[in-house]
């Protein structure tokens, strides 16, 4: 079979004079490998050194509180199901932004959270660095194209700006390792590449984020396009094999993908519109800071004016990599690139510049036709993405022309004596400026302060059994995406504790206390149904609003201290906790009815609109009547029992996965539980099954008979275990067939044989 192959055997004779005077031994390579260490050692010094921790955006706001939550209950032992803490409860196993299966979420329970969170950095972004490097020198057989490659990767903004956001920063440093496996394939197609592709394919798509794998996968496929045999049946049998390999990919993560495919069917997010997806792009002037990365200033000095995110849309990768890429192209007019590197170069020419002009997004036209052309992408927002697969192919142009032309210099009899010191003079160029940058993208925090207690919740907030609401935490949040930046890199400890205690969006799990609020990126329609006529309540001052807040289980509601609710069925607290008033502002539900609540009429109502109304209806009483969705009137009517029944409720315990109350009642009645109606809730009634209902819009219901009855509800999603059994056994098979692979066809079989 005839491909492009260039150099998985050896590189061109005059490259191999370029590389003559470093030493070919292990030793050698060791260095190389120090030196790319060195790199993120500097680049993440603070980290390193004087034990702070990265703490600035999603980082401090979503992931570390979700992180902590997972490392506790693993470190009992227990596999985290449901989150109870945000939205009145969430799937925590099938969360798109959390991946619980990915190697790096088992090593939360080994220290606190924000000091494995800084290991892992560390880590992921070291290995990536090495698999950069690694797959240059395959390419090229220099060592300095790889070091120059892998020092750019490691420290361009597109990259490090993204250490805010660890699922995506994971699938990001994965990439290198993913594109190698694909290159090693394309090249020389064999069994043994087509196993070593499905490895990191695994590993990003365990990584969860999908946008990155959505990219990531994108280059998988454009690889055989530009790299390939123009030959039809060996581009058949190139595609083949990479659709295969993401296949088997796919079905070994079915324990992660399965759960998050169910929730992505019970959630409120839609395809978006092209202006909705159009949040965060690389605004055309903003392509300056290719060359001037603080021209429109940064949030370290408070005076950045660009547009939108400062993080998104950087795109510095460097003044020796634009450079190089300038140069590249006026070779490759000229024609004088090396014959060998013409394909690659340009591959990777293309892909940067294509990237690039997306990240504009809709205002500069690439991106519109990608939107309304490839499967897929309308489920994601931010162009400014697409600026990771340019940092990539960046990389990849600089390392190969700096190969080039270290060629061509060696030709040159001033080479030998030169040599070593023109290397490090290149390393200098390239590392410094990313070094300079690299201060304005990575805020830190001592991490004894992001550990501290917090200290403004009211004890009788912290004895509650039920929810709390805050129905302002965007306005603290927005400081960490806009909003000027304000509170950027403020580290004192007096900042930090004020910060901490606002309960930013589920900094509340951080103490434990569930919410009927907080952030997810697939929030339930069944909160959503409920949510959005509190929301209007509260903000119109409606009468029923208590009533409302009692469906969600919000015992006490809390805003920032400069705003009030005029409200009766919110009372302001009086006491606050040791004296302290703190920055929020305390209200009581004096509607709280608590976690279960016992009905004796039932009435069905399965049109959403009409749901909405009668939630919205002034004269509902959710204790009084219980709303049924998905059953017929007749079924409705024949729950209703006629009277009200007399109800005892005691004994209610809650845990991460279960709820549990002991409900006494002299006739039958409908119990409702504030916990979200979801496939994989299951109920029982004195250890006997019972049907469950979808009530109030959104909440869990069950008919009780009279007596005294101990009723139990518990997490245990069957999409989870299907999938678990799925992923054990492709897993165990794909193993055996890559060990039978190995001693039966031997490690070069050609795929074509």
């Amino acid at each position: 079979m005839s491909s492009f192959p260039p150099f998985h055997n050896q590189a061109p004779a005059e490259h191999k004079a370029a590389c003559r005077f470093y030493s070919s031994s292990a030793a050698g390579y060791a260095v190389d490998l120090l030196v790319i260490a060195f790199v993120v050692i500097s680049l993440l010094w603070r980290v390193v050194f004087r034990s702070r921790s990265l703490y600035w955006g999603d980082l401090m706001l979503y992931f570390q509180p979700m992180y902590a939550f997972a490392a506790h209950l693993l470190a009992t032992g227990r596999l985290p199901m449901w989150n109870p803490y945000v939205l009145c409860g969430q799937p925590f196993i099938g969360n798109p932004q959390i991946g619980m299966f990915f190697p790096a979420a088992f090593l939360l329970p080994l220290g606190h959270t924000w000091q494995v969170l800084n290991a892992e950095t560390i880590m992921f972004l070291m290995g990536s660095g090495f698999a950069m490097y690694g797959m240059m020198y395959q390419i090229t057989r220099n060592r300095t194209a790889g070091l120059i490659s892998a020092t750019v990767w490691c420290g361009c903004g597109p990259v490090l700006g993204r250490i805010q956001f660890p699922p995506m920063f994971y699938a990001i440093t994965l990439m290198p390792l993913g594109i190698w496996a694909v290159y090693s394939f394309v090249v020389r197609p064999c069994v043994a590449r087509w196993f070593f592709m499905v490895i990191p394919s695994v590993l990003i798509i365990l990584a969860a984020h999908p946008q990155v794998a959505y990219l990531e996968f994108c280059l998988y496929f454009a690889l055989p396009l530009g790299l390939g045999s123009r030959r039809l049946r060996d581009q058949s049998t190139l595609y083949l094999g990479v659709a295969t390999a993401l296949f088997v990919a796919i079905v070994i993560s079915s324990v992660q993908l399965l759960p998050v495919v169910q929730l992505a069917t019970q959630s409120s997010r839609q395809t978006l519109s092209l202006w909705a997806a159009n949040r965060f792009h690389l605004a055309p002037p903003q392509l300056l800071c290719f060359i001037d990365p603080r021209f429109f200033g940064t949030p370290k000095y408070g005076d950045y004016w660009g547009a939108g995110n400062f993080w998104e849309p950087d795109p510095f990768v460097g003044w020796l990599p634009l450079l190089l890429i300038v140069l590249s192209v006026v070779r490759l007019l000229r024609r004088s690139i090396h014959q060998d590197y013409k394909i690659l170069n340009g591959f990777w020419l293309v892909v940067a510049f294509l990237c690039v002009w997306a990240a504009v997004g809709a205002q500069g036209g690439v991106y519109n036709v990608l939107f309304y052309t490839m499967p897929g992408l309308a489920k994601f927002h931010d162009p400014a993405r697409f600026l990771i697969p340019a940092a990539l192919a960046i990389s990849i142009v600089a390392g190969l022309q700096l190969s080039d032309l270290l060629a061509i210099l060696s030709t040159r009899s001033s080479w030998k004596m030169n040599s070593r010191l023109l290397i490090v003079l290149l390393f200098a160029v390239t590392f410094v400026p990313l070094m300079w940058y690299s201060g304005d993208l990575l805020p830190t925090a001592r991490t004894s302060d992001l550990t501290m207690p917090q200290t403004a919740v009211p004890n009788v907030v912290r004895n509650s059994e039920g929810r709390l609401y805050l129905p302002l935490h965007t306005l603290f949040a927005d400081q960490f995406v806009g909003a000027g930046y304000l509170d950027y890199g403020a580290t004192s400890r007096e900042f930090l504790r004020g910060e901490l205690a606002t309960l930013n969006p589920n900094l509340q799990m951080r103490e434990r206390l569930a919410a009927a609020s907080g952030y997810e990126p697939v929030p339930l329609d069944t909160y959503v149904n409920i949510e959005r006529p509190a929301i209007f309540a509260l903000y119109n001052n409606t009468a029923n609003l208590g009533r409302l807040m009692a469906l969600l289980g919000v015992a006490t509601v809390t805003v920032p201290r400069a705003y009030h609710i005029l409200s009766p069925s919110l009372v302001p607290f009086k006491r606050w906790h040791n004296g302290e008033r703190g920055p929020l502002r305390w209200y009581r539900n004096v509607k709280y009815r608590g976690p279960v609540w016992v009905t004796p009429a039932a009435r069905a109502v399965n049109s959403n609109l009409r749901l909405l109304a009668a939630l919205g209806d002034p004269t509902f009483r959710p204790w009084h009547e219980t709303l049924i969705s998905n059953v017929s009137r007749a079924y409705a009517a024949s729950l209703s029992t006629g009277g009200g029944p007399n109800a005892l409720i005691t004994g209610i315990r809650s845990s991460a996965n279960s709820m549990s109350a002991t409900i006494a009642v002299d006739r039958p009645a409908i119990a409702v539980a504030s916990l979200m109606a979801y496939p994989g809730w299951y109920g029982t009634i004195d250890g006997r099954a019972t049907e469950l209902y979808s009530a109030d819009g959104g909440l869990l219901s069950a008919r009780i008979p009279a007596g005294r009855h101990i009723v139990r509800l518990s997490y245990r999603p069957q999409v989870f275990v299907v999938g678990f059994y799925i992923s054990l056994l492709s897993g165990a098979v794909f193993i055996g067939a890559a060990i039978v692979a190995r001693f039966t066809l031997g490690s070069a079989h050609r795929l074509s044989q």
